[in-house]
């Protein structure tokens, strides 16, 4: 299986919505055109989104599709 390191981006819906966070793998893991997307809660702010996205960036987690 592959695997890859990715980073993650805070992105916005529609003003009102949730933000979401975009992983990007820096490499082909199989997913075609597809994304890994955390999907926030209603109620959660750009702040706790971009905390989301630093914590996952400052890991040393890897992603792959199994």
């Amino acid at each position: 299986m592959k695997s890859s390191s990715f980073v993650a981006e805070v992105k916005e819906h529609e003003a009102g919505q949730p933000c979401f966070v975009l992983l990007n793998a820096d490499k082909d893991i199989g997913l075609g055109t597809k994304h890994i997307i955390f999907d926030l809660p209603d109620g959660t702010d750009i702040g706790q989104a971009q905390e989301l996205a630093r914590l996952l960036r400052s890991s040393r987690a890897t992603v792959r599709v199994g």
